[in-house]
């Protein structure tokens, strides 16, 4: 962080510093969700232990539901239509929702998109194009809408893991996001359980979601 150097903010840099005079001289253990946190770590409380642990979800509640028939008749969605799905927990520019208008330009006219979360507030729902669920506390309700979804996604450009991507894949649904992303790259497999997109390129994501996937069970096992 930036503001750690005192020639930035000479508050952080204290604060900075007093809590490693801490760690440095506690038995802490420091747990990681990324690659990139644990080395981070490693370099700056040397002293310490650090662990790496992936974010752990509940795979029985996120899981695949046998007749998906039945579920889109529930969300009134047509069979055989191809549906994509995303999250977006709140609003900021590293959660990337402010991409969303450029990709949904790019996205074939005949895919249903399925919003759900505070960080699409600004998106309205479309006719025949885009459902906005909005915010969803319910979990068993999540779990459905990544059931009818062919394909969930994430414009997410900074992340720990990120969860909605454990839980996807945990209900066998293929998950497309930006490469070096949290622990994206520990998870994904082009072209096999999603992709991984490159310099965050709206382009070529777009292009993605007409790709073809392994069957939802093997991408749940897999997880």
């Amino acid at each position: 962080c930036p503001q750690l150097s005192e020639k930035v903010n000479n508050i952080a840099s204290y604060n900075f510093l007093k809590k490693k005079e801490i760690f440095d001289n506690s038995n802490i253990t420091f747990v990681h969700q990324n690659e990139k946190s644990l080395e981070i770590g490693k370099n700056i409380y040397k002293n310490n232990k650090h662990t790496l642990v992936d974010c752990s979800i509940d795979t029985e509640l996120f899981n695949i539901v046998k007749n998906k028939s039945d579920l889109k008749k529930k969300y009134n969605l047509e069979n055989d239509r191809k549906v994509i799905l995303s999250l977006c927990g709140y609003n900021s520019y590293t959660k990337g929702s402010w991409q969303f208008d450029e990709l949904e330009k790019q996205i074939d006219p005949s895919i249903l998109i399925i919003l759900v979360g505070s960080g699409f507030d600004r998106v309205a729902s479309k006719k025949n194009r885009i459902i906005n669920f909005g915010h969803i506390n319910d979990k068993k309700k999540i779990n459905e809408l990544y059931n009818v979804s062919d394909v969930c996604f994430s414009l997410s450009r900074e992340e720990g893991v990120p969860g909605i991507a454990c839980e996807s894949l945990s209900a066998g649904i293929p998950f497309i996001g930006f490469k070096d992303v949290g622990n994206l790259n520990r998870m994904i497999l082009n072209g096999k359980n999603g992709f991984l997109i490159e310099d965050f390129s709206i382009k070529e994501f777009a292009k993605k979601f007409q790709e073809n996937f392994f069957p939802n069970f093997k991408i749940r096992k897999d997880f």
